[in-house]
């Protein structure tokens, strides 16, 4: 690979991994129950002075998230109820399985490990972008952790924004223009034709490994995904 070509490769994977971690953080913490109504809207997130906006999609215990970062869109895809999260790559027709990042956790899980970390407060009621929300602080028993805040809408029962703040990073997620209705299935499963990608370490470049739907998909075992900072740790 020419040295130009792999250090923008790298430059790119490294944006995505973040915005990964970031989506996963903002889901894993989410503090309302699973269920939820379903609808559509426009994404947009702030992360350290930079926007990015993008689509989201809620049906149940799935979420599809679309945004443009560094000017590489990404489509992020979480199955709750089957534990699987998958990061796609529209432009290359490639995907990655991210289920062993922490984003196929159930929702037990995820309320036993903020068990661990500290406990959600009360914090009255606002309205956000149209919808009645219950606000709801997260108090970490670690204070250097940051701050968390969440928006839950009553009707959607969802959070339609979120503010996390930790160790000099500040993000702000928030949904705009919802639009509540039928949401197809199809939007959370990888589209056949897709190559999956293994990504050994940063650093390691990609390689194919089988297209979705395929075979080598199934007899991919040992893939090494780059995993994010444990919770509760610094990095």
């Amino acid at each position: 690979m020419v040295p130009g070509e792999e250090k923008k490769m790298k430059r790119t994977m490294a944006c995505r991994m973040l915005l990964i971690f970031g989506w996963l953080v903002s889901m894993g913490f989410f503090c309302g129950p699973v269920s939820a109504a379903e609808f559509s809207a426009d994404l947009v997130q702030t992360r350290g002075g930079e926007t990015s906006q993008g689509k989201f999609y809620l049906k149940g215990d799935k979420h599809r998230t679309e945004i443009t970062e560094a000017r590489q869109s990404s489509i992020m895809i979480m199955d709750i109820a089957n534990k699987k999260s998958y990061m796609l790559n529209p432009k290359d027709k490639t995907y990655m399985d991210l289920s062993a990042m922490g984003g196929g956790q159930t929702q037990t899980q995820s309320e036993d490990e903020l068990k661990k970390l500290g406990e959600w407060k009360n914090a009255g009621t606002e309205t956000v972008n149209g919808y009645e929300c219950e606000k709801k602080i997260f108090v970490y028993k670690d204070k250097s952790m940051g701050e968390m805040t969440h928006w839950i809408s009553k009707k959607l029962n969802y959070p339609i924004k979120m503010f996390y703040q930790t160790h000099g990073m500040t993000m702000i997620t928030e949904y705009k223009n919802i639009k509540e209705g039928a949401v197809d299935d199809k939007l959370f499963q990888v589209p056949p034709g897709y190559q999956k990608m293994t990504m050994p370490g940063m650093g390691g470049g990609k390689t194919p490994v089988g297209a979705a739907g395929s075979d080598d998909e199934e007899d991919e075992e040992d893939e090494e995904v780059p995993k994010p900072p444990a919770k509760g740790k610094k990095k």
